[in-house]
Parts: C-alpha cells; structure tokens; sequence
C-alpha cells in the first residue's frame, strides 16, 4: 500500500452500530466526558496546583471509561436486585424506587446505596488504576480521587424515570 492510500474498511461500522445503541447515550456519553473534564481539570489544580493540564491528558480517558463502568455495574446492582425481587411483597416497594427514588425515605436510601456504591468503585478504579501513573504522592493520589469519585457520582440516579 502507498503511503497516499487510503483505506476505509469500517466506515459503515459506527452508523450500523448506532441503530442498536439507546438514543439516550448518544446525549450521556459527551455530557459524561465534559463533566469527567471538568472535574479532573478542577480536583487536579486544587490537589496538584501546577499539574492540571499534564494530569488531564495523562488520565482523563482512564477516568472516564472507569467511571462510566463504575456507572453500568451500580446500575446493573440496581436492575439485578428488580429480578431476584420479583414475584416477592418486596418487588412493589423495590420498584417504585426504582422509578421514582424520591417517593418516600426508603425510596431515597436504596438509591443512595447505588450513589454510594458507584461511588466507592470510582475511588477504588481512580486511586488505584487511573492515577497510578502519574507521580503524584499517596496522599494527593487519595485527594484527587476522593475528589473525583464523589462530584462524579451518578447523582442523576435520583431522577424519576417518568
């Protein structure tokens, strides 16, 4: 092949794979890595002072697929406890929290739980794989990632689903 060839294998690979895909990714995923950014540039120049450009590039996409995982498996926690739940009295009360986690206090506290839980995986996946790398001391690798895993949290599980 010349050096001016060029190639185009899988150029129908991303518009076939979109008719699978939920339309609603197509809006989280961005939304996702802006609010990744944001954070990462912000905890970064709080904890590191000087790094905070240097430490987005050298970690943004590890945070960012790391927290949409800690996302999916706190939301695949959720939908998993729905099925063993069901044909049980506690299926009623487990799904209206489900779909509306703000209909009464044990509501609330369940989906605090996943918050709770997405967010302790965040932590463990940023201190511990994304930011392992990067020559910062324990203490500010501890900051940083407490930093990120709490603004980072999946808050929006609070929002009804109709």
């Amino acid at each position: 092949m010349k050096k001016s060839e060029i190639r185009l294998y899988n150029i129908l690979f991303p518009l076939w794979f979109l008719m699978f895909m939920p339309p609603d990714l197509l809006v989280t995923i961005p939304v996702n890595f802006a609010v990744d950014s944001a954070v990462l540039f912000l905890a970064s120049h709080f904890v590191c002072r000087k790094m905070g450009k240097t430490l987005w590039k050298k970690c943004i996409f590890k945070v960012f697929l790391l927290g949409f995982l800690a996302d999916l498996i706190s939301a695949a926690i959720l939908f998993a406890l729905l099925f063993l739940l069901e044909g049980t009295p506690a299926e009623a009360f487990y799904s209206a929290a489900v779909t509306n986690p703000l209909s009464g206090v044990g509501s609330a506290l369940i989906i605090f739980c996943a918050v709770l839980t997405a967010s302790a995986l965040i932590y463990v996946f940023d201190r511990f794989i994304a930011f392992k790398n990067t020559g910062l001391e324990k203490s500010q690798v501890h900051r940083l990632a407490l930093f990120v895993a709490v603004l980072t949290a999946p808050w929006s599980f609070f929002i009804p689903a109709y």
